[in-house]
C-alpha cells in the first residue's frame, strides 16, 4: 500500500518517461503525466484521485493496449497504481483490514512471478504477528496471519521477528488512543523474549 502518494506518482512517471511517446500512447497516461503534481495540492487532490481510479479502470478494460505500451514494466506499473488506489478508496473504519489484505494480495502477486525467490521484508510490528494481539489491528487479520493461513502458499514458511525501540511509541496511532500507551515488557507479551541490544 502506498502511503506516500507523491513518491508513488513519481515512480509511475519514471516508468512512463522511459517509454517512447507513440501515436497509440493511452490518453489517460498523458493526462496522468500532466496532472501528477496535483497530488500534493489540496484543491486538486480529489481530481487526481478520480484520475487514478479512471486510469485503473481503463487499464482493466484495455489490458493489451497497456501491455503493449508499458512492455516489461506493465506489472510494476499496475502493482503501484493499485497500491495507490486502495488506500484512497477505503473507508476509514475499514482501512486497517483492507490494508492488510491488500498487502497480502500484493505479496502473493509478486510471489507468483518470482516463485523461486526467497523474500525478506521489513514491516512494522502491527503487521508481523501471526496471532491476534492488542494494538491497532486487534480483532482484525494482519499480514502475518494471512501469510500463515491454511490456503496460503507461505503456510509454515513465515518467520516473524518483531523489534521495537525502548521508550518509543507510534505517534500516529497513540495520538487517538491514549489508553494504549503502555511500556512493552516481557510481562505483557506472551511467548516473546525481549533482547536488549543496546
Amino acid at each position: 500500500m502506498e502511503t506516500k502518494l507523491s513518491f508513488a506518482a513519481d515512480y509511475l512517471s519514471s516508468i512512463i518517461s522511459s517509454k517512447e511517446k507513440i501515436a497509440s500512447t493511452p490518453a489517460l497516461i498523458e493526462r496522468f503525466e500532466k496532472e501528477k503534481n496535483s497530488i500534493n495540492s489540496i484543491e486538486n487532490h480529489d481530481r487526481f484521485v478520480y484520475l487514478l481510479n479512471l486510469l485503473q479502470k481503463d487499464i482493466e478494460g484495455n489490458v493489451s493496449k497497456y501491455k503493449e505500451y508499458l512492455g516489461d514494466r506493465y506489472f510494476d506499473f499496475c502493482m503501484v497504481l493499485n497500491n495507490m488506489v486502495v488506500p484512497i478508496s477505503t473507508e476509514k473504519y475499514s482501512y486497517f483490514e483492507i490494508r492488510e489484505k491488500n498487502i497480502y494480495d500484493s505479496f502473493k502477486e509478486i510471489y507468483n512471478i518470482y516463485q523461486d525467490g526467497k523474500f525478506f521484508g521489513q514491516f512494522g510490528y502491527g503487521h508481523v504477528y501471526q496471532e491476534d494481539i492488542m494494538g491497532p489491528l486487534y480483532k482484525s487479520k494482519r499480514l502475518g496471519m494471512y501469510l500463515n493461513e491454511d490456503d496460503s502458499p507461505f503456510k509454515d514458511r513465515v518467520l516473524s521477528i518483531s523489534y521495537g525501540y525502548k521508550d518509543c511509541y507510534n505517534n500516529y496511532y497513540y495520538l487517538s488512543n491514549e489508553n494504549c500507551r503502555e511500556e512493552i515488557t516481557s510481562a505483557n507479551i506472551n511467548n516473546v523474549d525481549i533482547i536488549d541490544i543496546c
